[in-house]
């Protein structure tokens, strides 16, 4: 497990989603992702599958490193709602 990068789902959720290979688990699992730290971690799967592979897509230190400023008010804001 990394700091940055896709959370692992839950694997019944990716068995019946059909996720099982998708390509966003092609790299580590992090502590806090590009899903986590976006206004769609409300919506469902899908959103944030988008969300991951485009992250997987264009992989970079500054990218990292932008979701990583971004988790605490993330946390933040999901412990207010």
């Amino acid at each position: 497990m990394t700091l940055v990068g896709p959370r692992p789902e839950v694997a019944t959720i990716a068995q019946s989603e059909g996720m099982i290979d998708h390509p966003r688990h092609l790299v580590r699992p992090g502590l806090t992702g590009a899903w986590q730290v976006s206004d769609a971690r409300r919506f469902g799967i899908t959103a944030g599958v988008a969300i991951d592979s485009d992250y997987v897509r264009s992989l970079s230190l500054a990218g990292d490193i932008r979701i990583l400023v971004q988790t605490p008010r993330a946390v933040l804001a999901s412990c207010t709602n």
